[in-house]
């Protein structure tokens, strides 16, 4: 169990299951969504990304990462993205190393500076690809 209460979520590949492992799961200050594209699947989050959103953010990309097809990318879409802190970038990175350990490419998805200047001042980038739009990030090689 988490140390916001929630539990982390278990092995499940079916839609439904995800559908309803993603439900009620936001917040006031982070919104969560999850949904596949073939077998890509895209986690959406919007809000602010900080010491108070962590838990939320952890919990939704262990959940992701149980729900992962291998060899398919995950693509976290943070376009809704207001605020992004140091304790969000770990998560993300800890979720990439996860995702290589699983031969799993993870791709962002962002076009504000909210999230796009904090991943290139601290030399993120080749860890945390960013595209600018859905398309790019899916269909990447």
């Amino acid at each position: 169990m988490s140390r916001s209460g929630m539990p982390f979520p278990v092995l499940c590949g079916k839609e439904t299951a995800m559908n309803s492992l993603f439900d009620g799961r936001s917040n006031d200050l982070l919104k969560v969504r999850a949904w596949r594209e073939h077998e890509t699947l895209i986690v959406e989050l919007a809000g602010e990304i900080d010491l108070a959103t962590t838990d939320l953010l952890r919990w939704a990309l262990r959940a992701a990462e149980n729900l992962i097809i291998p060899p398919h990318p995950l693509v976290i879409d943070l376009r809704g993205v207001t605020f992004l802190n140091s304790s969000g970038l770990g998560q993300l990175i800890e979720c990439a190393r996860r995702c290589a350990v699983l031969a799993v490419s993870l791709r962002l998805v962002a076009d504000g500076n909210s999230v796009i200047r904090p991943i290139n001042l601290l030399g993120l980038a080749p860890m945390l690809p960013v595209y600018a739009d859905m398309e790019d990030a899916v269909l990447a090689l």
